[in-house]
């Protein structure tokens, strides 16, 4: 089985709430703002305020799961499988495990993940920005200095500016 994603056009938009899957079967909110421009893809996902249920950090496979989900519900991604000649000897699961690999090799080479934590949320007491990267076969990893990267993003021309007040006045 072969599998293409193709990105269909660019796209801006901020998206808030956005609910995920959250610990125990509850439903978690974020903050989400996607840009796509000429193939590349931006997610930086916020924790909001007064929100006290499962971190974006901590829930950061679900919200990546649901922020794709969403620009395929949309069209922005459209994913096609093509089936060889032996595919049908494959189980559907060995099927959906190729698909869903696909996926995130995709999006793991042309996407820039961020999460963003507002002062009062933050550890540091900054508002704070960090990488995520969603290695296929292994849990998130989170990476702090994330400037080159948004550097080299900023190139293709993706903003990175957050209305702090949308995540304060989200409810």
């Amino acid at each position: 089985m072969k599998t293409r994603i193709d990105v269909t056009r660019d796209y801006d938009a901020e998206l808030i709430p956005f609910n995920f899957p959250a610990y125990h079967n509850d439903e978690g909110y974020c903050y989400l703002r996607i840009q796509v421009k000429n193939g590349k893809l931006v997610f930086i996902s916020g924790q909001l305020a007064d929100y006290y249920n499962t971190s974006i950090t901590n829930a950061a496979e679900s919200i990546q799961g649901k922020a794709i989900q969403h620009l395929i519900d949309v069209g922005v991604i459209h994913v096609q499988s093509s089936f060889g000649l032996f595919s049908f000897l494959r189980s559907k699961e060995a099927k959906r495990v190729d698909r869903k690999r696909t996926l995130l090799e995709f999006f793991d080479q042309n996407s820039l993940w961020l999460q963003f934590y507002r002062a009062q949320d933050s550890l540091t007491n900054e508002d704070f920005m960090a990488r995520t990267r969603f290695p296929v076969v292994e849990r998130h990893e989170l990476f702090t200095d994330c400037r080159e990267e948004i550097e080299e993003y900023r190139t293709y021309g993706f903003d990175f500016e957050i209305d702090k007040t949308k995540l304060e006045n989200w409810k």
